[in-house]
């Protein structure tokens, strides 16, 4: 029986990433300072919660990147909801928010986030950020 479960983990390295965003300013340093790295990483952008489910129809990412203040559908309500879909909870769901506290961040990965990371405030820590979550590797469960 254990064996069977370990077949069916995967070990995953970050190949592309849907950041759920809408300011664009953050979008623009996050996708430059990607850029700087010369990754083949895929980014994927949202402006809120709702954008997000539509890209997800689409396409599957290897991890989400979710700011919590947006308009329509906040982050909160949109890791509320991904955590219900059984297609689509098990997706690292990493926090990536400007106003971010100790407390925002254990109840987000009480509430099934990953981790959470405060946005950087220039490309030289956005680079340093990015190069964090490119070292993180995610067991999921496939099939």
């Amino acid at each position: 029986m254990l064996s069977e479960k370990l077949k069916a983990m995967k070990y995953s390295a970050i190949k592309s990433i849907l950041l759920v965003d809408d300011d664009r300013d953050d979008i623009y340093f996050f996708s430059n300072a990607l850029e700087k790295l010369e990754s083949d990483i895929i980014l994927l952008t949202a402006g809120d919660g709702e954008d997000a489910f539509e890209r997800l129809k689409e396409y599957t990412p290897d991890v989400i990147l979710l700011d919590l203040n947006m308009p329509k559908m906040n982050g909160v309500t949109f890791l509320k909801t991904i955590k219900k879909i059984k297609y689509l909870k098990d997706i690292p769901v990493i926090i990536y928010a400007s106003a971010l506290n100790v407390f925002d961040e254990e109840r987000m990965i009480g509430l099934g986030a990953y981790a959470a990371y405060r946005k950087p405030e220039d490309l030289e820590q956005t680079l340093e950020t990015i190069r964090q979550l490119l070292q993180l590797n995610f067991v999921r469960m496939v099939g």
